[in-house]
């Protein structure tokens, strides 16, 4: 929120919610007279708006639509070897209870690159 037109009679006031209407919580730091850093963590994936208002006037560039990912890296795949036999069945196990909530697509491809 840098170089935002300031009035001194009115507070700036800021939200921060999920689409379904959650609040969430920040820290918003004034670094000089201009300029103020927002920070936050975003509990689940999905899109959220931030609102920024000096008094009752909505500041340019306002509402705000941020969208909240997976952590990727926290995915985890553990199987009980690196070699299979043909016509076997395998099975591994995905985890994903640190990575967040959203949907898990698998695919399986030869060694062409060719999608089994």
């Amino acid at each position: 929120l840098k170089d935002s037109p300031c009035l001194p009679t009115e507070p700036l006031v800021i939200s921060l919610k999920r689409a379904d209407g959650l609040k969430v919580g920040f820290n918003l730091n004034n670094e000089d007279e201009s300029s103020y850093i927002l920070t936050f963590t975003l509990p689940t994936e999905g899109q959220y708006l931030i609102s920024a208002h000096f008094g009752a006037e909505q500041l340019p560039g306002f509402p705000y639509s941020i969208s909240a990912i997976p952590d990727l890296t926290k995915i985890t795949i553990e199987q009980t070897s690196s070699k299979y036999q043909v016509n076997k069945l395998v099975s591994f196990a995905v985890g994903t209870s640190e990575a967040g909530i959203d949907q898990l697509e698998a695919h399986v491809y030869d060694p062409e690159n060719h999608e089994t």
